[in-house]
């Protein structure tokens, strides 16, 4: 399949999502506003969909969304990861939406949360990369993602064979309604 998947769920009672995602090819992106955020995260997204064409850029995605979410006065994480032809998966991450890979049946966090996010001026950006596997998936989510390693780590064995439905039967096991979520996912 090797392309990018996403879906997101509001919190419930909120009237603005904000949460935002683009799932477009090789490339994937999770934006999550902070506290009242106004939708920024989604408008950010957005913006970055508006303008860029082709192939997306994780650099150019991260300066855009930067601009954005600092002239809005507001703070957002971003969690961006792009898959190369070789199957090399290269990330940038600000804040605490996780980055997991699923490899042999275990799943392992590839990113740490950080601090500041997008909206500071100098804001924590991680960078890293990950070669992929045949069956690895790829997992980007929003912190307001509950659901425990171990029920995770079955929901994706048990949707490895039909990628496209994973990220909304993760939200379907989402009980929780404290947070919006949002997952992007990637079966390699």
């Amino acid at each position: 399949m090797n392309h990018f998947v996403g879906a997101t769920r509001k919190e419930a009672g909120k009237a603005i999502n904000n949460d935002g995602f683009i799932a477009r090819g090789t490339f994937g992106l999770i934006m999550d506003g902070a506290g009242q955020a106004k939708g920024v995260a989604g408008k950010a997204c957005d913006t970055i969909r508006a303008h860029l064409s082709g192939t997306v850029s994780l650099t150019d995605a991260l300066k855009m969304a930067q601009a954005y979410v600092l002239n809005s006065g507001q703070e957002s994480t971003f969690l961006g990861a792009t898959l190369d032809h070789a199957g090399l998966l290269s990330f940038a991450s600000v804040g605490d939406s996780a980055l997991y890979l699923m490899r042999d049946g275990r799943l392992a966090r590839l990113n740490e949360n950080s601090k500041p996010r997008l909206g500071a001026l100098n804001p924590g950006i991680t960078l890293g990369t990950q070669p992929l596997g045949r069956y690895d998936t790829v997992l980007l989510a929003s912190d307001g993602l509950t659901v425990d390693r171990y029920r995770l780590q079955e929901i994706i064995k048990r949707n490895m064979y039909n990628p496209q439905s994973l990220p909304e039967t993760i939200l379907a096991a989402e009980r929780s309604a404290e947070d919006d979520v949002t997952v992007v996912s990637l079966v390699f």
